[in-house]
């Protein structure tokens, strides 16, 4: 769906207080699919920007998938594991939208998207690749652009007060997309972002401080973080997340905290 179709979308029947948010859906929409196959009477927004991973999603693309990772067959409304059929959600369940997600206010842009190739199409971005990436890319393409913020409005109006999920895997640019939702920040019960690319895009902020500086400054307690992820839990919305929760809802590694190993301690951050 473009982003000018947003406003006409009939959401009258959708269960706001059920929202999940998938930025960088990428050709498999792992998370979307996990959320659209354990919650009951979930709305799933998908955001993607790039064609073939759009292409992708839309026929359920297998054994590209690793084992034991769910993924979206849209076209279907079904999720799929293993190349098998694994369930089935309704079309009003979910939307994906065809843009990217930048800090750009309640403004709709046009912006260059840097389309890599199928070596992995993951790996696209707004920002420029660097040769650290050693994924090479194969177009850049004119793509729609607008915040979090934006969606929500155009979707709900004001009316949607609970969030209760945000996923966000953009190369290097999820601080912008964080910082997009604007208002709806504190209603937002959980946000997975990326913070590192190991230098592999030009012009990314990706001070890990930053970014835990700004959560807590808005309410949020940093639980998990590996060498590439954080985790955060809204401290003003009273909810309950079990170990089990964590992991087969939310795709945390097993062992709900801080892990040690390849994942960071978060007491060595002082932030929290």
């Amino acid at each position: 769906m473009k982003i000018q179709a947003l406003k006409k979308l009939d959401t009258s029947k959708i269960d706001l207080s059920n929202v999940w948010v998938d930025v960088g859906t990428s050709g498999d929409g792992m998370h979307a699919a996990n959320w659209l196959a354990l919650e009951e009477n979930p709305f799933v927004i998908g955001v993607e920007p790039n064609t073939k991973n759009i292409q992708d999603l839309q026929k359920g693309v297998w054994p590209n998938i690793p084992s034991g990772v769910k993924y979206l067959c849209s076209n279907k409304q079904e999720v799929h594991l293993d190349g098998k059929y694994h369930s089935s959600y309704r079309e009003d369940n979910f939307v994906l939208i065809e843009a990217a997600i930048d800090d750009v206010k309640d403004q709709v842009q046009k912006a260059k998207f840097y389309c890599t190739s199928e070596l992995n199409t993951g790996c696209s971005s707004l920002l420029q690749p660097t040769d650290k990436l050693e994924v090479p890319v194969k177009s850049v393409e004119n793509v729609d652009v607008c915040s979090l913020e934006y969606v929500f409005d155009s979707l709900f109006g004001d009316k949607l007060n609970l969030i209760r999920f945000v996923k966000t895997d953009t190369q290097g640019n999820d601080f912008n997309v964080i910082k997009s939702l604007g208002k709806y920040l504190n209603r937002v019960i959980g946000i997975q972002c990326e913070w590192n690319t190991f230098d592999c895009y030009r012009d990314s902020k990706e001070d890990p401080y930053d970014l835990v500086h700004y959560m807590v400054h808005h309410g949020f307690k940093l639980v998990i973080a590996d060498d590439s992820d954080m985790f955060f839990l809204n401290k003003n919305i009273k909810i309950e997340v079990s170990e089990n929760r964590a992991e087969n809802v939310f795709l945390l590694p097993t062992g709900f905290g801080p892990l040690g190993n390849k994942f960071v301690n978060i007491e060595d951050l002082k932030l929290i």
